[in-house]
């Protein structure tokens, strides 16, 4: 989440920073991008976190084979 708003701030600092003057259009897009995209990136990025350490299994023993039951079974 601090990652998330440090982001946020520094896009906002860096569009002021290009584009000094703000009309309505801007606006829009800025409410649009901190409103929607920021929170859909920290939703993924939480998915993906609790993914990582939910499963660690998943991470080591993905590429290794073992046999059972006379078949090859890739984990």
């Amino acid at each position: 989440m601090v990652f998330i708003t440090l982001f946020n701030g520094l896009f906002t600092f860096l569009y002021h920073f290009i584009f000094c003057s703000l009309s309505i259009s801007d606006l829009l897009m800025m409410y649009f991008f901190t409103s929607f995209v920021i929170p859909t990136l920290n939703d993924k990025l939480i998915s993906l976190s609790i993914n990582a350490f939910s499963f660690p299994k998943l991470h080591f023993y993905h590429f290794q084979r073992r046999k059972r039951d006379g078949m090859t079974i890739v984990r």
